[in-house]
């Protein structure tokens, strides 16, 4: 019964709410820094004179969709410099 009460209390459920925004923001950051990994491993296979360029741009990108979206354009783009366009682009859109 004084579960019930707690649970039905404004600050409990302030706090509930805070300790979920909390959670959603953790594993977005942890998504974009994952989303970043993907990107750097893919520019270092694949266009590897692009790294010291791709680094602070890619790091820079803070929008998951952006990321999302530059991995499948380098999954596609076939030279070093449309690599290079794909990844300033990226950043001009986050």
């Amino acid at each position: 019964m004084l579960d019930d009460i707690l649970e039905e209390s404004w600050t409990y459920q302030e706090i509930v709410k805070k300790g979920l925004e909390k959670g959603k923001q953790l594993e977005r950051q942890q998504r974009i820094q994952e989303q970043h990994e993907t990107v750097m491993n893919l520019v270092r296979m694949r266009f590897p004179g692009l790294v010291s360029f791709a680094v602070p741009r890619v790091e820079a990108i803070k929008d998951a969709d952006a990321l999302h979206i530059l991995i499948n354009q380098l999954f596609a783009v076939q030279t070093e410099e449309e690599a290079k366009q794909a990844i300033i682009a990226a950043r001009a859109e986050a």
